[in-house]
């Protein structure tokens, strides 16, 4: 394997800080606010003040090396700043999502043992031992050690530094531990490999507390000296891109289908400029319609388009690629770093999330299970020595995930070896290939198929009504069975036009489906659907929902 020269996230920060002192480093909103005009930023000389600041003023509250202090905050300058300076000063740093709720946030901080929670807002439910300070108000007390005599003590490079917990599916997240050894090495390979440089420029929006976005936009910047924008959630993305101009711009699929959908209707909504999109032959689109519409967008900069967390659609993925919105799809897992596989950016293959990441080695079972093997990868869960040792075995990940390889070594992601069920019938069905499909109708947010020890499948799904209707449903439904064999046919679409959320139990954080709380959640409007002779029945009435979310409080 490659050897990668070992740097720590704040000897990086010290040679950007010489070299470019007075370039723009990061830039972001005060937080709730809508005006453009409100971006503040800082440079280089004064991002590594601001990190030897807040490692004083860590030490001055008595913290010391190998303490636990958590963050759960929406995206935002004092973020990474905070997350650098725990580096500095030898504390493991603890993400916990904005979106988590209340008990798995105490499930966190306990098993942890956090000494310190930096918040958006308090949590007057968690013990009064745990101290808790609004990330607002540290930042303005950390100000004050502006200045101070300030020296690094660093953790070993082979010790955990950060325990990012799973969103657990199925059970109580697991603290997934990387080691500052590994971070250095799987950062710094993408940086080659993909030639990202100082002079770029990236947009955070999706959660930090994501191993994907922490890579991204907290320990890339650090290593590469690119500048960083940050915006509070995904909701408010859209409207600043075109001033943000980002070179990279990573997001998850339902953003693109979105951004597709209203770039669509535009143009249907407009006969001249549709007119001249037909008059123009298809493959000269990208560079004569193309740059225009990227211009609007926000993408005129933009060198390298991604995609990850769930499969793209290729619909999507086709007809953005006619004004040159080239999307690569990614694949990678919290232990993982994020980093597994990724496409070409110039020449993704639709379908594929690409080739191993550089460093990566990868083997299939005879199950079609992915195993990984890199020294980016995780060091271990917390805490858990038994649930470490059942996928981690002779230095192999074991995923979890199903998959296949092509002649070209493409890799495919298929299913989740843990949600393959099998019917009454003996028959074995994947759901998630069967979802993907019904999720190619934009009006369907989320859906679940179901059919364990049962003589056929139904789904049960949230959808937007405003983008569909139970005929428009009907016959998606008809065009998916038809291509489906026999015992994955759905015989019944359920449907409620409720949006599944985190809060609701239906979606963890990272907004996977939580599908034993959606089984138990709503198993008498499941029984409904099982006993119903129609194709597409609604199923919601505000008692039954309110019947069932409440065995989620």
């Amino acid at each position: 394997m490659d050897q990668i020269p070992f740097f720590q996230p704040y000897e990086k920060l010290n040679h950007w800080a010489q070299r470019f002192p007075h370039r723009k480093a990061l830039s972001g909103q005060k937080l709730g606010s809508r005006k453009s005009a409100e971006f503040f930023s800082l440079t280089w000389g004064e991002v590594l003040e601001r990190v030897k600041a807040y490692g004083s003023h860590f030490r001055s509250l008595g913290l010391k090396k190998g303490d636990r202090v958590a963050i759960q905050a929406k995206n935002q300058i004092a973020w990474v700043l905070a997350d650098w300076a725990m580096n500095s000063v030898g504390i493991v740093s603890v993400p916990i999502y904005v979106q988590s709720l209340i008990s798995e946030v105490e499930y966190i901080v306990k098993e942890s043992e956090v000494k310190l929670l930096l918040t958006d807002s308090i949590h007057t439910e968690l013990s009064s031992s745990l101290n808790q300070i609004s990330l607002e108000d540290w930042d303005i007390e950390a100000a004050r050690c502006i200045g101070q005599e300030f020296n690094p003590d660093f953790l070993p490079r082979d010790e955990a530094c950060t325990i990012i917990y799973t969103s657990g599916t199925t059970g109580d997240p697991k603290g997934v531990m990387h080691a500052m050894q590994g971070i250095s090495s799987g950062v710094q390979r993408g940086i080659a490999y993909l030639r990202i440089h100082s002079g770029d420029q990236l947009l955070s929006y999706l959660p930090l507390s994501h191993i994907a976005e922490r890579v991204l936009c907290g320990f890339l910047p650090a290593y590469s000296g690119a500048s960083v924008a940050f915006v509070e959630s995904a909701e408010k993305v859209v409207r600043h891109i075109p001033e943000i101009k980002p070179t990279v711009f990573l997001a998850v699929p339902r953003i693109w289908d979105l951004m597709a959908l209203k770039l669509k209707k535009e143009i249907e909504s407009n006969p001249m400029l549709q007119t001249r999109l037909e008059s123009i032959p298809r493959f000269m689109r990208p560079w004569i319609f193309g740059f225009m519409v990227r211009r609007k967008l926000g993408f005129s900069r933009t060198r390298m388009f991604f995609s990850g967390a769930a499969k793209l659609n290729r619909d999507t993925a086709e007809y953005l690629k006619e004004f040159g919105i080239r999307i690569a799809e990614l694949y990678g897992l919290t232990e993982t770093m994020g980093l597994s596989a990724f496409n070409n950016p110039k020449r993704p293959v639709f379908g594929s999330v690409g080739k191993p990441y550089p460093g990566v080695s990868l083997r299939l079972m005879s199950d079609g299970e992915i195993c990984l093997k890199s020294d980016h990868h995780f060091v271990g869960y917390y805490k858990k020595p038994a649930e470490t040792a059942q996928v981690l075995r002779e230095g192999w990940f074991h995923t979890g995930d199903i998959g296949r390889q092509d002649d070209d070594g493409n890799l495919y992601i298929t299913d989740r070896k843990k949600d393959i069920f099998k019917t009454s019938n003996g028959k074995y069905v994947a759901p998630t290939p069967i979802e993907f499909q019904l999720k190619k109708h934009l009006g369907i947010r989320e859906v679940m198929v179901i059919g364990e020890n049962r003589p056929y499948c139904i789904a049960l799904a949230s959808v937007d009504e405003t983008q569909t209707s139970l005929q428009e449903l009907a016959k998606h439904l008809e065009g998916v069975n038809s291509i489906l064999p026999a015992h994955e046919k759905i015989k019944t679409l359920g449907f409620m036009t409720r949006p599944w959320t985190v809060d609701g139990g239906e979606l963890t954080p990272t907004m996977k489906l939580k599908r034993q709380q959606i089984l138990t959640n709503y198993s008498g409007i499941i029984e409904d659907v099982f006993s119903s002779s129609k194709g597409v029945l609604l199923v919601e009435t505000n008692e039954r929902i309110n019947r069932a979310h409440s065995r989620v409080q």
